[in-house]
């Protein structure tokens, strides 16, 4: 039973990979690419998230999620696929953190559910294969669990911190909307 279940897993990832890969690269927001490029021009600009190379204007989110997709720019240059590919891997990975989160307390066929139920919403999908913000906000936002169930679990400080940073970088990715789960956690 238990290798059936861990078949559907890799089954429900090869599926959710195969649904966010091929679309990386097709749905891209020209305005945050840009702001990627200009990112890359300067310190400054990649602090503070600026849309212009000239670093006046900054764009309409905080700069979290475009750091993660300036470092990707950097690494293989300015494309669509290369700013929407780290929100493809993050969506990739999330059903797997989710499963073994899920795994502990509900079972291996529950775990197995919620992860192929993350898998094949086709509102997941689309933003794990654009380089919207969201995709990282919600990644973020399952580490940040994971780290407040072992802290309450374990009573140690270190996944209490884990935890904080952890929201306060999806704070930095999407302000306010990062504080919608904290009175569940």
């Amino acid at each position: 039973m238990a290798r059936a279940v861990d078949a559907w897993l890799v089954l429900a990832v090869a599926v959710g990979a195969w649904a966010r890969l091929s679309r990386v690269g097709e749905f891209d927001n020209l305005y945050y690419t840009a702001t990627v490029a200009s990112m890359l021009q300067g310190l400054h600009n990649f602090l503070f998230g600026s849309f212009d190379p000239g670093g006046v204007v900054t764009v309409d989110k905080p700069p979290g999620a475009f750091w993660v997709q300036a470092l990707s720019a950097y690494l293989f240059g300015v494309h669509p696929w290369s700013v929407n590919m780290p929100q493809a891997v993050v969506g990739i990975l999330a059903p797997v953190i989710l499963y073994f989160l899920m795994k502990k307390e509900f079972g291996r066929v529950a775990a197995a559910a919620t992860a192929a139920v993350l898998v094949v919403i086709p509102a997941s999908i689309v933003i794990d294969s654009r380089n919207e913000p969201d995709g990282l906000l919600y990644f973020a936002l399952l580490l940040a669990a994971v780290c407040i169930i072992r802290a309450a679990k374990t009573g140690k400080w270190r996944w209490l911190l884990a935890f904080s940073l952890l929201v306060g970088f999806a704070f930095n990715v999407k302000m306010l909307v990062a504080f919608m789960p904290l009175p569940a956690f």
